[in-house]
């Protein structure tokens, strides 16, 4: 499939692939199933990301907070105001007091659209949709709006990778504690990759097979050994607050997640202790 889709040989991609997992580009999450692997780029850093997931959920907390609230429901916005310099942008009350309230200039972004509408003959099936368009790209946002926004990402950030800090640790106290440990995950690491290799490269059914059961076996194996120490395996990952978005604020389906308006609050006593 993926050569397909890329156009080269699947031997290339082979030795691509291998390349990036041998120097620590890719990481394999998980054992395959049915031909579909789970993989991550765990060094693909955004201006502050540390992970491929952190640097999406960055770009898409950017892209939060250029954005208002969606429309309400037709039922839900009342009577509507005709606003701009034509009077022909229809909005709510609420919709308008919003707008006004993130916005510096959106007395003006409205009668732009206003304008826009009367010269261009335009109708829009929902106008305040439309002017949250022009928004993002003119829109300048209030000073208040703009730091709660910056506060709350400052914060999600400052919990996710601490988490993750916390996570090197216990993993190298473990590690210290349990010297076999080490040998394990490097087999598992090798068979991950070796798995990866059997996909791209269309290796037989049976030899995948193969590589599955001893992949098992070695997981298996690092259970028993943590187990005989007090341990699980989820003491060797990030324990974030909230399981959903990881302390990023972001679901994986990219919309805003319901901690948000509990961390929002937490992020106004973390930085009033910072200062």
């Amino acid at each position: 499939v993926l050569s397909g889709m890329t156009r080269h040989k699947p031997e290339v991609l082979t030795c691509a692939i291998q390349y990036f997992i041998d120097h620590g580009f890719i990481e394999v999450l998980e054992p395959v199933e049915d031909n579909v692997i789970k993989m991550e780029m765990p060094y693909v850093k955004d201006m502050i990301g540390r992970s491929s997931k952190r640097a999406d959920a960055v770009r898409l907390q950017r892209h939060e907070q250029n954005r208002l609230q969606a429309p309400a429901a037709e039922q839900d916005r009342g009577e509507l105001l005709k606003c701009g310099s034509f009077g022909n942008v229809l909005i709510s009350e609420n919709e308008k007091r919003e707008f006004e309230r993130q916005y510096e200039n959106a007395g003006k972004i409205i009668n732009r659209l206003s304008i826009y509408k009367k010269r261009e003959n335009k109708n829009y099936d929902d106008d305040y949709a439309a002017l949250l368009g022009f928004a993002e790209k003119d829109g300048i946002r209030s000073s208040s709006s703009q730091n709660q926004k910056s506060r709350l990402y400052e914060y999600y950030k400052y919990l996710h990778e601490k988490a993750e800090a916390d996570a090197d640790r216990r993993k190298r106290l473990i590690r210290a504690k349990i010297p076999d440990l080490v040998g394990v995950e490097k087999k598992i690491t090798e068979l991950l990759k070796e798995q990866v290799g059997a996909v791209v490269s269309g290796r037989t059914a049976e030899e995948k097979e193969n590589i599955a059961e001893a992949l098992k076996g070695y997981q298996e194996e690092k259970i028993v050994l943590l187990a005989q120490y007090g341990y699980t395996e989820s003491d060797m990952q990030p324990h974030y607050l909230c399981s959903i978005c990881q302390d990023t604020g972001i679901t994986d389906e990219g919309t805003a997640c319901s901690c948000q308006s509990k961390r929002a609050k937490e992020a106004a006593k973390w930085k009033n202790e910072q200062q």
